[in-house]
């Protein structure tokens, strides 16, 4: 943060300027905190501080204890802020103090830059929040706004720094009355202060929110004689961005649950160490997440993290159990997010999002995180679900916490569980809430080390207990619904890996051309295990109804029939279709990796279809791109499995403005014709039956590499 001293200096010739002299000045009782102003005869030459002395120790050389830098500043100058900025970036100068002049050559200010003497953690945590704030959508910052500090009409800032100018812009954009208060605003932006107008006057006092620039106690870092000084205006920037951080998450979360209507939302609130803290817990002790013990490697430190994992732990031995943890990495608008599964063959889920408790950080293996104390609790109990943690920092990532609530598919029987410290003042929220102050109370060993986030084994049982007793009602409620409708069809989010196989196999398919041309694209998704009649009739039927036909052939090689032989007799038989394209599926359309129960079905008739994920990924990632407007299937009267996923693409497609057209099952002698007749037939060894059934290419194929089995 860049920040403005005002104070009295003491002027000096450079003639008179030697390190001796210098020395017993600044030792002189009261003088270490002086700013020497050194001029050449009348003309101003430059600065000396103790500090700029002190790092130039050694030297006899005037020249290198005497600060030359400044800057001339112009009045309502925006750029200001980017010449400090680029200026404190260099080696030579971020610790210093810059003089600040105007055209006529008189000093205004001493500018410097905090951050290098300050609380690096708070001071991240300003400069993320603000830059989030200002990258914002300015809709979404005006309905926050409005939404949680409803009375506020109007601001005023007192004092300037480079953080009360960014919220001056960011809440004149919002388009709130401004007041602007004290001499360095009527210095350096004299249009800002004497054009406010008079409209503000119809703003009662009472509606105005005062932002006090320099907190309560200006405190200057740069002063040698007081180094160990807590900077007022840092900690005062630091609780105020957390506040309105916090605050704009719960705004968040109530916004997704009003969208996202009879589902389970739970908030869980972390307390603060200062809520918790126990007295033999007090701060004399050390507190440190096990990474950090390790790089310190203090033995006092080593020792109170004993203590708490509750045993003996080497580095070598934690940075191996580290390893076992895994994250999978994906991105949701464009931002790497990294997530964690527990149980992923689960139809209902509950979706975990938070910081380092999500991630687990703070534990040595993957069986002690919270996520898997939860997923072992739930399942203990009797509840199964796919545990699905998201790691989102708290405060840091409000544009992120929003893309990720839009990225989720929620379906009846699903959950959200947010996990995180809350620092603001907006408390309401739409969902359930769960405080876990009163479990924490309740321990009786370590539980966290340097704040109740970074738990321990023994923490994350307890509090995934809580949560599934909160969990377990809802759990109950919604355990047969069926089929579950859907909340919300989030974006689904990729690996790099996986989005960079994406990218490779829709190039290949689009290098595939058509004989025949249009605008109306249409698909079928086949296995053909073998290729029927009923096959052919399908693809013949939905041919008619568009320019353009991609029949995707399943590639999974999961059938009785290989995929090369089923891929062949659909090409066989559809090559001379100018209009139709046979592709393989990938591994992203209709694969084990996207719906496996497809795989299973022969023995899973009875289970419950999730096609979410195959269905995302060629609605949102394939379909748009391939032109692919309508999909085609046929009715199915009897598989099971494959009649809810035709269900599910009624219900999902035209979400993405996509059509389903069901074409009814071909009938041979009153009976339909399906895949697995067929099999049965050939394996009665009835060709002459499986003849009639099959297009007579397919069949050739089928007879020439089967007939023997």
């Amino acid at each position: 943060m860049i920040r403005f001293l005002d104070t009295d200096v003491f002027a000096v010739q450079k003639g008179e300027v030697s390190r001796s002299y210098i020395r017993s000045y600044f030792l002189r009782k009261g003088h270490m905190d002086d700013i020497l102003v050194v001029y050449d005869e009348e003309m101003y030459y430059g600065i000396i501080t103790y500090d700029s002395f002190l790092n130039t120790a050694g030297s006899e050389d005037k020249e290198n204890f005497i600060f030359r830098e400044r800057i001339i500043v112009t009045p309502d100058n925006d750029a200001m802020w980017e010449e400090f900025r680029e200026i404190f970036q260099r080696a030579d100068i971020k610790n210093a103090l810059v003089p600040m002049f105007n055209a006529q050559g008189e000093i205004l200010y001493f500018a410097y830059d905090d951050k290098w003497k300050g609380n690096k953690i708070r001071q991240n945590i300003i400069e993320s929040v603000l830059g989030e704030l200002e990258n914002m959508e300015q809709k979404v910052l005006v309905d926050f706004f409005s939404e949680v500090y409803p009375k506020i009409r109007g601001i005023q800032i007192y004092n300037l720094n480079e953080c009360s100018y960014r919220v001056y812009k960011l809440m004149a954009d919002c388009g709130y009355h401004i007041k602007l208060w004290g001499e360095k605003w009527e210095v350096l932006y004299p249009k800002l202060v004497n054009g406010r107008g008079e409209e503000e006057v119809s703003v009662p006092e009472t509606a105005f929110l005062n932002i006090y620039s320099e907190g309560t106690e200006f405190v200057c870092y740069w002063n040698p004689s007081n180094r160990k000084a807590k900077g007022e205006a840092e900690k005062y920037w630091y609780r105020a961005l957390c506040a309105i951080a916090s605050n704009f998450y719960n705004w968040t979360e109530n916004q997704f649950i009003r969208k996202c209507k009879s589902f389970r939302f739970l908030k869980v609130t972390i307390p603060q160490k200062k809520d918790v803290l126990f007295k033999k817990e007090g701060e004399d002790n050390c507190y440190y997440c096990m990474p950090e013990v390790f790089e310190t490697g203090s033995e006092k430190e080593i020792s109170y993290c004993q203590k708490v994992y509750g045993r003996k732990v080497t580095k070598e031995e934690w940075n191996g159990l580290c390893g076992s943890k895994t994250t999978v990495p994906v991105y949701i608008a464009g931002k790497k997010v990294e997530i964690k599964y527990f149980g992923n063959k689960a139809s209902r889920k509950i979706y975990v999002i938070g910081p380092c408790i999500v991630a687990g950080t703070t534990v040595s293996d993957e069986k002690e995180t919270f996520l898997f104390c939860l997923h072992k609790e739930l399942a203990n109990r009797g509840e199964v679900y796919s545990i699905i943690g998201i790691i989102v920092p708290r405060l840091t990532k409000l544009s992120l916490y929003r893309e990720v609530l839009d990225s989720l598919t929620i379906r009846e029987g699903d959950m959200v569980v947010s996990i995180y410290e809350d620092f603001g003042t907006y408390t309401h929220t739409e969902g359930y809430k769960l405080n876990l102050a009163e479990t924490y109370n309740k321990r009786k060993e370590y539980w966290f080390y340097e704040i109740p986030a970074h738990t321990n084994y023994a923490g994350n049982r307890a509090i995934a207990k809580t949560v599934a007793d909160s969990v377990l009602p809802f759990a109950k409620e919604t355990r047969e619904k069926y089929p579950p409708g859907y909340l919300q069809i989030g974006k689904r989010a990729l690996s790099t890996e996986e989005h960079e196989a994406l990218e490779q196999y829709i190039r290949q398919v689009q290098n595939k051309e058509f004989q025949g041309a249009g605008e109306k694209i249409g698909a079928i998704v086949m296995n053909c295990n073998p290729m029927t009649k009923g096959h052919l009739h399908l693809i013949e039927t939905a041919r008619e109804d568009v320019d353009c036909l991609y029949i995707f052939v399943v590639e999974e090689d999961r059938s009785d029939i290989t995929f090369a032989d089923r891929y062949a007799m659909v090409q066989a038989q559809t090559e001379e279709m100018e209009n139709v394209c046979a592709v393989p599926s990938g591994k992203f359309i209709l694969s084990y990796e996207t719906m496996p129960l497809y795989f299973e079905k022969a023995r899973k008739q009875e289970a419950a279809l999730d096609a979410t994920t195959d269905l995302q990924i060629f609605c949102q990632c394939i379909a748009p791109r391939l032109g692919i407007t309508e999909r085609f299937v046929g009715e199915e009267p009897t598989d099971k499995v494959t009649r809810q996923y035709n269900e599910e693409m009624k219900r999902m497609l035209p979400y993405y403005g996509m059509k389903l057209t069901e074409i009814p099952r071909m009938k041979q002698e009153g009976e339909h014709i399906s895949a697995s007749s067929v099999r049965k037939l050939a394996g009665e060894g009835n060709w002459e039956a499986v003849r009639k059934l099959m297009p007579q290419e397919a069949y050739r194929i089928y007879r020439e590499n089967y007939g023997l089995l």
